[in-house]
């Protein structure tokens, strides 16, 4: 998938989150915009708490399997923490597909989290291994 604008079916938004899960994209070809689409399903599906941890483990399983970059629990809980903001905003009779339209229009600038942080903060060991609070402005 692509940083294109999205047209899809809930059928095509599930896919992503399937080849994601079983890992069959490569790091380069799962884009930010695909993060946000899996991160909006799974809040659909789960409570907050439960998404979370279902994207963290995805991420971790991802990463490894790739033997690409390490997961960073700082970012993972920022655009999730962005993605609940977006969807409470949102009408209830909206479908999967609008919602990660919505989602996508609202946060598809993936430099939006160095609003929040530093570039050192966010990418430090620390912020890979536990949550860190913004420091450059609040969430």
């Amino acid at each position: 998938m692509n940083n294109a604008k999205l047209d899809r079916s809930s059928g095509e938004v599930q896919a992503v989150v399937r080849k994601f899960e079983d890992c069959e994209f490569s790091p380069q070809e799962f884009h930010h915009l695909d993060h946000l689409t899996v991160i909006t399903c799974y809040l659909e599906q789960l409570p907050v708490r439960a998404a979370l941890a279902r994207m963290r483990g995805a991420l971790k399983k991802f990463t490894a399997h790739h033997k690409a970059k390490g997961y960073n629990e700082t970012i993972t809980r920022f655009w999730v923490a962005k993605v609940v903001q977006v969807l409470a905003t949102q009408a209830a009779e909206l479908s999967l597909p609008e919602l990660v339209e919505r989602v996508h229009a609202s946060l598809g600038n993936k430099e939006l989290l160095f609003q929040y942080y530093s570039r050192e903060r966010a990418l430090s060991e620390d912020a890979k291994q536990g949550w860190l609070e913004p420091d450059v402005n609040l969430l």
